[in-house]
């Protein structure tokens, strides 16, 4: 019995390999030659199988696994030697034993206030039945021991009270000792991601990045100026009055305003209260090459 779980132990002959296995959650033990796990590995194993909750073993209907000791024990070692050295094998945790032990007192003597309070129920109807009897001395002693199962059953029921307080207590400590353990790790983890990181490396490279975004932006504006330069060699202002004067005519067969999707088009600019001046300037602009087309014509 190890944290109230059923051990067997089972030897095999002339070697060094204990089979373990909790025969009320597991359909049977496992062959030794299967398993190739490390011998390392089978402390952690012990240790997060009896070390949790007495539930834990029954959400695993096939939980079993085998020990490995440093020294070889013949076949005939009794099963309590074996589970004595199996336990030195597993860390405890003194508060889970100790929220183990304070709940076991806990039930125990809420049973035994139950029972009292049952016991002052028996003897108060024996009182009541010798005092319509007229036997006062046989009631007297039956009403005294009611009082006194009374009082128990109350200070029974106060210590059950104070031992699930301390019970709460337990669970807050574990928190906190759980808490702390996360913190440290996670701040173990931060120093060593912090040691990783080389600040002037990083620096460095930002710096570097921001250079090449603008030799990026630098290059990509000479190339659309070069591009619009080719086009105008290309075409001429002839060739630009001609695309101009073909797209109002698509808007026109097509019903769009080009001024409004134009305005759609371009970029907001920052001066908003200046909107009207730019408007006029924009209608003054297609007039005028409008009648120079005229003209041209």
């Amino acid at each position: 019995m190890i944290n109230n779980h059923v051990v067997t132990v089972v030897h095999e002959k002339n070697a060094e390999l204990l089979a373990l296995s909790v025969p009320a959650s597991c359909g049977g033990i496992y062959n030794p030659s299967q398993m190739t796990l490390p011998p390392k590995a089978f402390p952690s194993l012990l240790e997060s199988a009896f070390s949790s909750e007495p539930n834990h073993l029954q959400s695993r209907p096939r939980f079993a696994f085998l020990v490995f000791l440093r020294k070889k024990l013949s076949p005939s070692t009794p099963h309590s030697i074996c589970l004595l050295k199996l336990s030195k094998m597993v860390r405890k945790d003194p508060i889970f034993e100790a929220r183990t032990n304070v709940k076991l007192h806990s039930n125990r003597l809420k049973k035994e206030a139950a029972r009292a309070e049952a016991t002052f129920k028996s003897e108060k109807a024996k009182a009541d039945k010798a005092m319509k009897n007229r036997e006062f001395q046989i009631a007297r002693i039956h009403a005294s021991s009611a009082v006194r199962e009374k009082r128990r059953q109350v200070s029974l029921r106060a210590e059950a009270a104070r031992a699930d307080v301390i019970i709460n207590e337990l669970k807050a400590a574990q928190s906190t000792r759980d808490t702390s353990r996360t913190l440290a790790l996670a701040s173990r983890g931060l120093d060593a991601a912090s040691k990783s990181v080389n600040l002037e490396t990083l620096v460095s490279h930002a710096n570097n990045f921001l250079a090449r975004s603008e030799d990026f932006k630098i290059a990509s504006s000479a190339i659309e100026d070069v591009a619009q330069g080719v086009s105008m060699q290309e075409y001429g202002a002839e060739g630009e009055a001609d695309v101009d004067r073909l797209m109002e005519q698509l808007a026109d067969d097509a019903g769009v305003d080009m001024r409004l999707a134009l305005e759609q088009d371009t970029a907001p600019k920052e001066d908003v209260k200046e909107q009207t001046k730019v408007d006029a300037d924009l209608e003054d602009g297609l007039g005028a090459r409008l009648r120079a087309l005229r003209a041209a014509n």
